[in-house]
């Protein structure tokens, strides 16, 4: 499965792409973007399978990015990534589709065990 990785955070960007190298054969970090508005330019390139998907953005955040990943990937799934999502975010991340949102800090263990419940679905 191919992922996009979109945070503004180098630090977690480097996390995940670490994790999945070392924890999965499944996974296969394709891209990394810093924002959102980034991250729909990669999409488009891409096609990646799941998109892991920071909220809170310089640029452009997560929800806002999502809604547009939705209407030009509509087969990818997103995973939101995040360090607080208020009750707003998490009633507009459903009515997008999202069901997963994986809260900071993650162990490694629940990224790999999330991303491979995405697969299932």
């Amino acid at each position: 499965m191919k992922v996009l990785v979109v945070d503004d955070s180098p630090i977690i960007r480097k996390l995940i792409r670490s994790i999945l190298e070392k924890k999965s054969d499944e996974f296969e970090i394709v891209g990394e973007a810093r924002n959102g508005k980034e991250a729909i330019e990669l999409v488009k390139s891409l096609s990646p399978d799941i998109i892991a998907l920071d909220i809170t953005m310089p640029v452009m955040g997560g929800l806002d990015a999502a809604e547009e990943i939705k209407k030009i990937a509509k087969d990818s799934k997103i995973l939101l990534i995040t360090s607080f999502i208020d009750e707003e975010g998490a009633k507009k991340a459903n009515e997008m589709g999202i069901r997963h949102i994986l809260q900071k800090p993650f162990s490694p263990s629940s990224l790999i065990e999330t991303l491979e419940k995405m697969v299932g679905e």
